[in-house]
């Protein structure tokens, strides 16, 4: 959610200037090329190679799910099961939904396919590690979960191969989130959808972020419709809704 807290100092514009800015599709498939073959932390990254493998996967997931980096970071291998069409991803607690009760515990569905294929990277590491059902989906080979601050560093790391110098500190994991909030709205697709995809807390907070977000970007956005993140999207209740 939104710190609040220095709105009396400075107001609503206090506010915007602290949010994260969000990440654009070309701007994640830009990373992750930059990427391959940089060192980090004296190890060359491979994106087809533990634990580098796990991290692209996570990556994807965050744009084309717009799920928060803590709730995708506690799914278990047990949430995937990979289709002929794709992966079905059943989500786990969420921090606006404990109980699964709000926004039903169906599985989403997403297709192979696309420029942004995390259906493809999930599949593979699933067949890569042959996990237990209860180890933990992003994890190393040793069934460890990946750690939030490596996740960030490499994050930063490969943004700062595409971005100005001093501009990768303005992204997070959450600029995955709110950039694939904005990208939806800017899409066209109902606030209300907008919403639930992302498990928002109430339409207001997705307002705030893909609103604002979209008067951050300096390129337009791409248009995701069609694009697996839009799929399938959970409804209340448990059923499923394609938008159209």
């Amino acid at each position: 959610g939104l710190d609040r807290r220095p709105a009396a100092a400075g107001g609503a514009a206090t506010l915007l200037a602290r949010r994260k800015r969000p990440l654009t599709l070309l701007l994640v498939l830009d990373f992750l090329a930059a990427g391959q073959g940089t060192l980090f932390r004296g190890v060359a990254i491979d994106w087809s190679s533990p634990p580098f493998d796990a991290a692209r996967a996570f990556y994807a997931f965050l744009w084309l799910s717009s799920a928060r980096a803590g709730d995708a970071l506690r799914l278990r291998a047990a949430a995937v099961h990979v289709r002929v069409d794709g992966v079905s991803v059943t989500p786990g607690v969420s921090k606006t939904d404990q109980t699964g009760k709000r926004w039903g515990d169906s599985p989403t569905v997403i297709p192979f396919g696309g420029e942004l294929d995390a259906a493809r990277y999930l599949a593979d590491l699933l067949v890569a590690r042959q996990p237990a059902l209860d180890t933990w989906l992003f994890g190393d080979t040793s069934g460890a979960c990946l750690a939030k601050p490596w996740l960030d560093a490499l994050l930063a790391h490969c943004l700062a191969l595409v971005v100005p110098p001093g501009e990768a500190r303005a992204y997070s994991a959450h600029s995955f989130r709110i950039g694939t909030a904005t990208a939806l709205f800017a899409a066209g697709v109902s606030l209300d959808l907008v919403q639930r995809v992302g498990r928002w807390a109430s339409p207001s907070s997705a307002s705030i972020y893909a609103r604002s977000s979209e008067r951050l970007l300096a390129q337009p956005m791409a248009v995701l419709a069609g694009l697996p993140v839009v799929a399938v999207l959970p409804r209340s209740g448990g059923s499923q809704c394609r938008p159209r």
